[in-house]
């Protein structure tokens, strides 16, 4: 887990239990200062959502309050599952874009001031031979 860039933190709907115990693992990752990038709260045995005790709004408003996402889950339906994995995914990436974006923009911003400084360095060079050169003539 220490190394981990996505967390799924998964509750059952049916239990106050399990919800309480999510809270308590996403503060153990507040606490150990994990890696964790993005954390999905998900929202299991939505297909039982007749014997929920836990509401859907009171489990998107928790994944608000820490920026998490939320999802509703159900073992029995694999499409809601495998939502879960493109949700995170597909924001795991978009973040990894955007970082790459800065990234070259600040290399652009670098590449730009390089040639100024490489300018002045040129002058250098110049103004060192021509005084060389005014040198070497009154030698001879």
């Amino acid at each position: 887990m220490k190394y981990a860039k996505i967390a799924l933190l998964v509750y059952d709907i049916t239990k106050q239990e399990s919800y309480d115990n999510l809270k308590n693992w996403y503060n153990e990752f507040k606490n150990k200062n994990y890696s964790v990038e993005f954390i999905g709260i998900i929202a299991n045995k939505s297909d039982l959502y007749e014997e929920s005790v836990i509401n859907k709004e009171e489990g998107e408003n928790y994944a608000k309050s820490i920026n998490a996402l939320f999802f509703e889950t159900s073992a029995m339906d694999y499409e809601s599952v495998a939502a879960v994995f493109e949700g995170l995914a597909k924001k795991y990436v978009e973040k990894k874009d955007k970082e790459d974006r800065k990234r070259e923009e600040d290399e652009q911003k670098k590449i730009k001031l390089e040639p100024s400084k490489h300018k002045e360095e040129k002058e250098k060079d110049q103004n060192y031979e021509k005084g060389a050169s005014i040198r070497r003539s009154n030698i001879f």
